[in-house]
């Protein structure tokens, strides 16, 4: 087939065998001599004159052999080409939008530091709360066990309140506290 770059159509053929060498064999387009002479003839290709138009034949070889005149390439394997491209790009898209979705998916399942920090907090004053209650109520056994004179038992408690309140302070400042929560079922509590 020759390229377009070095072929040259003539606007009008003074006849059927003129077009068909000059025009179709000159491009390369797989057309029969009879088969174009008859469709030529049966689509009234040919004016009265016996000339064929160039518009007559570009028309006739996109409607009725569905090529493309300019690259020689059919028009129906263009479209299924096209589609089948589409189809990729469509495939491709979908499997973007899947990923993405399940990247949404997986950042629900996370929690805002300032959550998690405002949950590490009450945490910590949780049980340091509950600490000290425990220690309080366990420093007059304590006092007695040891021999010692249970009027000093509030000596005892700011001093281990304090010791309590140093100890949580360094493990809070030290570094940050690895805890995970997670959601609990009612069968999994039992």
């Amino acid at each position: 087939m020759t390229t377009p770059a070095t072929f040259t159509p003539k606007q009008t053929y003074k006849n059927c065998a003129e077009a068909y060498r000059l025009f179709f064999l000159a491009q390369g387009i797989g057309v029969g001599q009879t088969k174009f002479y008859n469709d030529a003839a049966r689509l009234h290709l040919v004016n009265q004159d016996k000339t064929l138009n160039l518009s007559s034949l570009l028309a006739y070889v996109k409607e009725e052999l569905k090529i493309e005149a300019t690259t020689g390439r059919s028009i129906v394997e263009r479209d299924q080409s096209q589609r089948k491209d589409d189809l990729e790009i469509r495939e491709r898209e979908l499997k973007i939008a899947k990923l993405e979705r399940e990247g949404r998916k997986d950042d629900r399942d996370w929690i805002r530091r300032d959550t998690v920090n405002e949950r590490e907090g009450a945490l910590v004053g949780t049980i340091m709360s509950e600490a000290k209650y425990r220690l309080s109520r366990a420093v007059p056994e304590l006092i007695v066990l040891c021999k010692g004179d249970v009027q000093r038992a509030a000596d005892v408690t700011d001093h281990l309140d304090k010791a309590l309140y140093l100890a949580f302070k360094s493990i809070y400042d030290s570094a940050e506290i690895d805890i995970a929560f997670a959601e609990v079922d009612a069968e999994d509590e039992l």
